[in-house]
């Protein structure tokens, strides 16, 4: 698929890194990184940055974007340079892909797609509704589209055979959920527990895992 997946969640580890340990190599380290991500991966130029793929400076696609969006957040939060062009990019990109709702609607829009408006899911809402958070958006203003991810996707469950497991949707539809808080945060934590601990390995090499389903 090329760098693009590995180094957004490499990125994205390394900026949290920086942030904890506050060690001088890790923080340079990180920071190549984020310069990596702008500079050279990005689709676009200056004002005209948009979202990522796989490959430096492909039409973006909301899967990849994600996990860019998510290591340029955590390098701003752990005081590293972020030019501000990729993160407006980012908010371009994801203007793209989104399906706006009815005037007046408060559910009707942040429904998102993956490289446009017109395959909106539930995996992909979840990514588009973390990425707007993580740049700025009010909850209520979202609250509509997250409700419609959970909706349309569920809580986590874990039956007999893990034919029910989808560990994608599950950690960007928990990480947005936590963000967004209230009653639907409680009933998708709750879930999700109930999920992880009763299906964790117990005693042997494998103690504290989960089985790849």
């Amino acid at each position: 698929h090329g760098v693009g997946y590995h180094h957004a969640i490499a990125g994205l580890a390394m900026a949290e890194a920086a942030g904890m340990g506050r060690v001088g190599e890790t923080s340079t380290s990180a920071q190549k990184g984020v310069d990596y991500s702008i500079q050279i991966h990005q689709q676009g130029e200056n004002s005209d940055k948009l979202g990522w793929r796989y490959q430096a400076k492909s039409k973006g696609d909301l899967s990849v974007t994600g996990w860019f969006i998510m290591q340029l957040k955590s390098a701003k939060v752990a005081k590293l340079k972020v030019d501000p062009a990729g993160l407006d990019g980012a908010i371009k990109f994801l203007d793209t892909v989104e399906q706006k709702g009815a005037a007046g609607d408060p559910y009707g829009g942040h429904k998102y797609g993956y490289t446009d408006s017109n395959s909106i899911g539930h995996r992909r809402t979840a990514i588009g509704c973390l990425g707007r958070q993580f740049l700025g958006w009010k909850r209520e203003d979202l609250q509509g589209g997250v409700e419609w991810f959970v909706e349309k996707g569920g809580v986590p469950t874990w039956d007999g055979n893990g034919g029910s497991v989808d560990l994608y949707y599950w950690y960007y539809g928990t990480m947005c959920v936590f963000q967004q808080g209230g009653d639907l945060w409680k009933r998708w934590n709750d879930s999700m527990k109930k999920a992880l601990v009763e299906n964790q390995r117990k005693g042997g090499d494998e103690d504290g895992s989960w089985d790849p389903v």
